[in-house]
């Protein structure tokens, strides 16, 4: 909320729950909604224990009136937000039944204790009523979510208002998350102490982090196990969780329809929202195993901020959000032309340009971009594929021909991952050294001492999962390396071993202003000064930077 943590007294976390599990006046068949209690009790539990909220103000069944409802959110929750200068994060979350109105125009209805019909409008509440309330209170918060489990709940979002981002947790914004459409019913698995399909699902995929896994912190060990772990869950990603969730719940029995996919959208006043709605993730501290003499070391805290592994343990790699790490870079190939570089440099810090490819072809972009991105004072190196196929001193000829010694270069990067390459498992046909990898990791050392001793700087050697587990091990730790694997569209934290990262791709598939096509973007895991020493070359600076350091 740009607060410091020594002003952690300064913010509140504020929650009102409203939910009617009885409804003393409707036939047999509608008086009693047990998920909506369960979902109380569930919420409740959630935002108090695992949420940490500060105040959770509850309105069950006699209590949840149009009356109180109101003066909650029109009065009291905006003077407690006001007092805390809006550094507050607020929830709204309603379960029970829902009908839509039976008048023309008017919006569907959450139906509230003692109402004796659907054309009760005494015990019940619009949903065009509350928005206007939700997005009044919304401009005094920091960020707001409404969560609403109720039939015919996807009316609350009436004329949208858009520009905003739900995995921005950083930015102030006001949303709705509702169980279903404007015509849709909602609900529960009908199993013993089950609430609502949606909240279940909701609270289980946050208190486990699956909702969100790739959002935060993550120390992994040499072995690539998650040994302690603490993070977010942005809104948006809680969406497309959920989607999933109750996508591989298949039909629902009572209807042989699928089940109803929650719906998402701005709830706050025109022009304000900028970001989402964020809950805490757990942290998850996992045992260490014993070492030989039969004793366990004390878990690590972890560092925030530009880090990759932990001070003197440099087999204990730290995956910060990349928002942590200011220094960010792309790599070019040809894909990317017509390249406008004063808007790349506004974007990025750094550039990798590809120089050469499989089998000894060289990039036909790749001397346009060297010097356009030196005229336009980019930090840029070269990037060279590696084939196994090919002899580490035919390889190195190739680069020399192509990328230039120039002292101001990035080191040359070897990208190690063909196994995972498609344009080389697809297309080649004879190659007899294939499956010798303890031969292709001495070639692999063998080009990478041979580059060291040309251009003047230890390159930095890109894999993935396959090669870091196959071919790049401890023999490789004065090298610095370059994580490079996207996982179902997230980045990838396997990474064993003892030599820290120094470049981690990040993204992909994204589009870089001032470019044609798509890049990849990587963050560097230090800062500014750490940088330059990456760019001189003459160390890996990234297990400098654990307290171990190589030369």
């Amino acid at each position: 909320m740009g607060l410091k943590d020594s002003d952690s007294d300064k913010a509140r976390r504020l929650a009102i729950i409203v939910g009617v599990g009885e409804y003393p006046n409707l036939n047999s068949d509608q008086n009693l909604l047990v998920s909506a209690d369960n979902d109380i009790q569930h919420l409740i539990e959630f935002l108090r224990t695992d949420q940490q909220f500060d105040e959770i103000i509850v309105l069950r069944n006699k209590d949840a009136t149009r009356e109180n409802i109101e003066y909650f959110l029109t009065s009291y929750l905006k003077h407690t937000a006001n007092s805390y200068s809006g550094h507050t994060q607020f929830l709204f979350a309603y379960s029970g039944h829902g009908f839509p109105s039976q008048n023309t125009g008017e919006s569907a209805q959450l139906a509230l204790f003692g109402i004796s019909g659907f054309d009760d409008y005494d015990h019940s509440l619009g949903l065009g009523i509350l928005a206007q309330w939700l997005r009044d209170l919304s401009s005094t918060n920091f960020s707001s979510v409404a969560l609403i489990n109720a039939c015919y709940g996807g009316d609350i979002f009436g004329t949208s208002y858009g520009g905003a981002n739900p995995d921005a947790p950083g930015k102030p914004g006001g949303w709705a998350l509702t169980a279903g459409a404007a015509d849709d019913l909602v609900w529960s698995s009908g199993k013993s102490n089950a609430g609502s399909i949606f909240y279940d699902l909701m609270i289980d995929g946050i208190k486990t982090g699956k909702a969100d896994p790739f959002y935060g912190q993550k120390v992994v060990d040499r072995e690539a196990h998650v040994v302690r772990q603490e993070s977010l869950v942005r809104l948006g990603q809680l969406n497309g969780y959920l989607t999933g969730e109750i996508e591989n719940l298949g039909m629902n029995p009572k209807t042989s329809r699928p089940y109803s996919y929650p719906n998402i959208g701005v709830l706050q006043n025109r022009g304000t929202a900028q970001g989402g709605f964020f809950f805490l993730a757990p942290r998850v501290v996992v045992q260490l195993p014993p070492k030989p003499d039969g004793t366990r070391e004390t878990n690590p805290i972890g560092e925030y901020g530009p880090v990759s592994s932990i001070y003197h343990r440099a087999d204990l790699k730290v995956f910060n959000d990349p928002d942590d790490y200011p220094i960010k870079g792309v790599q070019l190939s040809s894909r990317q032309h017509d390249i406008d570089w004063s808007q790349v440099k506004n974007r990025v810090n750094w550039v990798y340009i590809r120089a050469t490819d499989f089998g000894g072809s060289i990039d036909s972009n790749f001397l346009a971009n060297w010097s356009d991105s030196a005229k336009a004072g980019m930090p840029r190196g070269a990037y060279h594929t590696f084939d196994p196929c090919m002899a580490p001193s035919d390889q190195l000829k190739t680069i020399e021909e192509e990328v230039p010694v120039m002292k101001d270069a990035l080191p040359i990067a070897i990208d190690v991952a063909y196994h995972s390459n498609r344009d080389f498992t697809e297309n080649i046909t004879t190659c007899p050294n294939l499956g010798d990898e303890a031969g292709i990791k001495k070639s692999i050392l063998e080009l990478a001492n041979q580059l060291r001793g040309y251009y003047g700087k230890l390159p930095i050697i890109v894999g993935d999962s396959w090669a870091f587990s196959n071919l790049i091990d401890d023999d490789f730790r004065s090298f610095p390396i370059w994580m490079h694997e996207i996982d179902n569209g997230h980045p990838s934290v396997r990474l064993a071993g003892s030599n820290p990262w120094t470049l981690w791709l990040t993204s992909n598939a994204s589009v870089l202003p001032g470019t044609q096509g798509h890049f990849d973007e990587s963050v560097f895991f230090g800062t500014p000064a750490q940088f330059a020493g990456f760019q001189k070359g003459s160390e890996n600076i990234a297990l400098s930077a654990a307290g171990s350091g190589e030369k």
